[in-house]
């Protein structure tokens, strides 16, 4: 560069230094008019224009500048604007270029975090393991690991990536994250509870911390305790996590029994972040409670607004088989998988409608690709063992069954310290019998006490109030 042109670099240099970007701005685009293949002032300028708002353009002077010279420096400020807009594989070919022919801890890290974020857990296990060969062993890391271990269905490697986390720095809120997701996979909700009151007690600014207290206390089954902690919370100005907040409050309004402040709830969260599938499902769902052919309706809006979204033709084939178009909904939610193949929701979703078919095979092949992709995911155990009873495997399809108290729990585990039942070669002690899903499933179930009565076991039965006339002339 020559002795003028390094005049002007040095002077927009000490604009930009100095805050004074327009100025800044105008001898970076000298220099360029003079030397359009000068790097470092594309790049200084790219990251100019990202300060005043202009990413897009940003990348675009970036890339530039590394066309010109692959520089680490440059290759990560790119990763870092393009993550910015949300451009997540545009960062991971980004970081991949860059350490394809530099070293760069920064670049690592950022390659690390975009695979976490697009769900690539395999491969960000094997980054990780890379990166351990060149860096100490750190909280960060290891909280990290765990992570992509309970994705990836390892839960006990999981846990102890997440425990080795705590030792090293036991303020690892992450590390924390994890333990408390182990432990509402596994169903201890109570487990959960008290680690995200550690972390809301360590973090009281962690508003996802907070907002996951409240979905634990409603997976335990304590709603007004959900409700209260949600409810203390202003909402946030940031959309998405305002939009998050609203729909933990209105899963414990419906909890609580409040249907309307429930639709208002996520209505409300749907006005802040409208094409959240998550949302839009929520919302179908409590109007398929109220009105399946209205739930019909909304979903139809989600699909024109957003026809290449997996969730309105989820939401469209949920509210199908409400109102028993089991074929139709079986045909909806098929172009929802198509969509989104990988999203173990969506995936579970239709083994319900194909299994009211009769399509059992297929029911099951279904559920079993979910499990492929999370072996924890509790819904299809237990749509996969309901499967298996009905078709006579019995061994196999009780171990599922039992999947129905875990996770996004089927049911509510109830609280028992009695051993489980072995048998009528037990003996010693009485059988306790409880219903547990509802008043026609004790009726259907009920059919079976006489059996259990001529058998000689005794038994304490529990049921609903208006099933008290019929066991007792029965038995």
């Amino acid at each position: 560069m020559d002795r003028a042109l390094q005049g002007i670099f040095e002077a927009a240099f000490k604009c930009h230094q100095a805050g004074r970007l327009a100025e800044a701005e105008e001898h970076y685009r000298t220099l360029l008019r003079q030397a359009p293949h000068n790097a470092d002032a594309l790049h200084l300028l790219g990251l100019l224009r990202y300060q005043q708002g202009h990413a897009a353009e940003a990348e675009g002077l970036v890339a530039q500048a590394l066309k010109v010279r692959p520089d680490a420096v440059y290759y990560e400020n790119l990763a870092t604007i393009q993550g910015s807009r949300g451009a997540l594989a545009a960062v991971i070919e980004t970081c991949r270029a860059g350490l394809g022919h530099l070293s760069s801890a920064r670049l690592g890290s950022l390659l690390l975090d975009a695979l976490i974020q697009v769900g690539d857990f395999h491969q960000a296990l094997d980054l990780l393991d890379r990166l351990r060969q060149t860096e100490p062993a750190s909280a960060e890391r290891l909280a990290d690991r765990a992570l992509c271990l309970f994705r990836i269905g390892r839960p006990a490697d999981a846990e102890t990536a997440a425990e080795q986390a705590l030792a090293i720095d036991p303020s690892s809120g992450n590390a924390v994250s994890v333990l408390a997701d182990l432990a509402s996979a596994r169903g201890d909700h109570r487990r959960a509870v008290a680690l995200w009151r550690q972390a809301v007690s360590g973090w009281p600014d962690w508003l996802a911390a907070r907002i996951n207290l409240g979905v634990s206390y409603l997976r335990l089954g304590d709603a007004q305790a959900a409700f209260d902690s949600l409810s203390s919370m202003p909402i946030p100005e940031d959309a998405g996590q305002a939009a998050s907040l609203l729909n933990g409050r209105a899963a414990a309004f419906r909890k609580l029994g409040k249907v309307e402040s429930a639709r208002r709830c996520l209505q409300a969260a749907l006005a802040l972040s409208p094409g959240s599938a998550e949302y839009s499902a929520n919302l179908s769902e409590l109007w398929r409670v109220l009105d399946a052919a209205y739930a019909l309706r909304v979903a139809g809006w989600s699909i024109a607004s957003d026809p290449h979204g997996a969730g309105g033709h989820t939401n469209y084939g949920l509210a199908l088989e409400e109102v028993e178009r089991l074929g139709d909904a079986v045909a909806s939610l098929r172009r929802a998988i198509a969509l989104s193949p990988s999203d173990v929701e969506v995936l579970n979703n239709i083994g319900s409608p194909l299994r009211w078919l009769g399509h059992f095979h297929e029911t099951m092949v279904t559920y079993r690709r979910v499990l492929a992709v999370d072996p924890t995911f509790a819904p299809a155990w237990y749509g996969l063992g309901t499967v298996q009873l009905t078709t006579g495997d019995l061994d196999r399809g009780w171990a599922g069954y039992d999947w129905r108290t875990r996770g996004e729990h089927i049911t509510k585990p109830r609280p028992f310290r009695m051993p489980p039942w072995r048998g009528p070669s037990e003996r010693g002690g009485a059988l306790l019998v409880w219903g547990e899903q509802g008043l026609g499933d004790e009726i259907v179930y009920g059919s079976m006490l006489p059996d259990l009565e001529r058998s000689g076991v005794r038994a304490l039965v529990e049921c609903d109030s208006r099933m008290i006339g019929p066991f007792s002339r029965a038995l």
